[in-house]
């Protein structure tokens, strides 16, 4: 990441920052030299350099640090910014910049500066942490690079540690954002993070039209330019829309055939609110009970991808009424559920759970109905489905509850398809975050009484055993302080 996007959301430029150093002090002749440097393009290390030897260098690194300091505490909306790096996902972040603005896109964001922190960095990436690091230092160290002579160094420490460096940068895809290449160190360093990964790691380049540094871009590499700052950001969405694959949904609506729908389906994410989109774009489509009818045939063959398994099946058990199961599909749909059955997991759950309801609602309850015994009498079942419900919904609860009302109003799914509901309601009683007790406990009444009603008085019974069993265990620990309830969404 360079300084493209820091100018871009308000930073001014590393000649601005330099004709900003107070240069009372320095004699006329001197002055005029660093004023003429200051209005060349591209002689801002001159212009630095002859800073550092009128005012000291140190004096002049704490001017700059305090400067870029003052311009970033004047910067406000940094939001529209950081939502185009959400969808992007970096794992980390390397940069030239000073400023820490990076910081702010994320709570837990880790800051490092090469390569005194090494140990650190390899840390953050073997526990999935995010991670900024500042190859010229920052203004939160105050050791930043400022002259021809400091680049020398950083240059030097790269090349002591590059290999380590190497094999960092090389574990994932690199987009180079805003950085017109103009450091021969860090182009050597890019240049043999190729060399090792091969030429297509470096996927994108976004970077300015016209200045200097094209002849160091990859030739592979997939180039975005903008003309001018105040279009960098139409640059970075349209990057953005290449890593969020949710843009493609609206498309459902036109396809004609399993392979288009496969590649627009299987990037998706594995949420509702994703996979709500995905089935209203589908409702569109003329072609909806062929597909899906294929989506269940090519389902139980295993897609080597259990996200994608999640996905689909998903698709198919919230749209019932699109699509009609032959006897052959459905037993062939059964077998994969048996198969996966046999190991309990998320990925499993994400699977069995919405398969068996699209099973349920095409006629064939058997695994539903074993489904909601495992999840009934399985605590590893339920932990693993909460852990399901957590990644598919996030932390909206009202959504969750909003979804279970539906589900109980319906009377198409009467008796039918509740046990994701009792799963999920179970969970909620179970959990600390939740004042929402006699609102539950009144819901999964009603679910009992659809399974009652529906000549399943066991499975009623159970489910009634179990709240039971909760609530004694939940009593117990409020009695020893143990656990408070929580508000919805908390």
């Amino acid at each position: 990441m360079g300084s493209g996007l820091s100018i871009s959301m308000g930073m001014p430029p590393w000649g601005k920052l330099l004709a900003a150093v107070d240069r009372s002090s320095i004699p006329p002749t001197q002055r005029a030299i660093i004023s003429k440097h200051l209005d060349e393009p591209g002689a801002e290390y001159q212009a630095s350099e002859e800073l550092a030897d009128a005012l000291g260098h140190e004096i002049l690194r704490s001017q700059l640090c305090h400067i870029v300091k003052q311009e970033q505490a004047k910067i406000t909306e940094v939001t529209k910014w950081f939502s185009a790096l959400e969808k992007i996902d970096p794992t980390g972040i390397v940069t030239t910049n000073w400023d820490t603005l990076l910081h702010e896109f994320h709570a837990e964001m880790h800051s490092f500066s090469w390569p005194n922190c090494s140990e650190e960095i390899l840390a953050a990436m073997r526990d999935g942490q995010l991670y900024t690091l500042h190859l010229h230092g920052s203004t939160e160290d105050g050791n930043i690079a400022i002259t021809p002579q400091d680049c020398k160094a950083v240059a030097q420490k790269l090349s002591q540690n590059s290999r380590l460096l190497r094999s960092v940068m090389a574990c994932s895809y690199m987009l180079v954002i805003g950085y017109g290449f103009p450091d021969p160190h860090v182009r050597q360093l890019l240049e043999q993070i190729i060399r090792l990964a091969g030429s297509d790691q470096l996927a994108y380049v976004v970077r300015k039209e016209n200045s200097p540094g094209r002849d160091s871009v990859p030739r592979r590499a997939k180039v975005l330019t903008f003309s001018n700052y105040e279009e960098f950001q139409e640059a970075l969405n349209t990057l953005s829309a290449k890593f969020d694959p949710s843009v493609k949904l609206n498309l459902l609506s036109e396809v004609e055939g399993i392979d288009d729908f496969l590649e627009i389906m299987s990037p998706q994410m594995y949420n509702y609110d994703t996979l709500s989109e995905a089935c209203y774009s589908l409702e569109e489509n003329a072609h909806l009970g062929r597909i899906l009818n294929e989506v269940a045939q090519v389902l139980p063959e295993g897609m080597n991808d259990p996200r994608t398994e999640g996905v689909l099946a998903t698709v198919l058990s919230k749209m019932p009424r699109a699509w009609e199961a032959d006897h052959k599909t459905a037993l062939h749909l059964e077998e994969f559920f048996d198969k996966t059955v046999k190991k309990v997991g998320v990925a499993q759950v994400a699977l069995v759970e919405p398969l068996s309801a699209a099973l349920a609602q095409q006629g064939y309850p058997r695994t539903h109905h074993e489904y909601l015994k495992l999840a009934i009498d399985s605590d590893a079942w339920r932990n693993a489905d909460r852990d399901r419900v957590s990644y598919y919904y996030g932390k909206n609860t009202a959504k969750q509850i909003g979804a279970i009302r539906r589900r109980l109003r319906d009377k198409r799914r009467k008796g039918v398809l509740l046990a994701t509901d009792v799963t999920r309601m179970l969970n909620m009683l179970e959990s600390d975050y939740f004042d929402t007790k006699e609102l539950v406990l009144s819901m999964v009444e009603k679910a009992a009484n659809a399974f009652a009603e529906s000549g399943d008085g066991d499975t009623a019974d159970k489910v009634r055993h179990k709240v039971g069993q909760i609530m004694k265990e939940k009593e117990r620990n409020a009695r020893r302080g143990i656990i408070g309830w929580k508000g919805v969404g908390e």
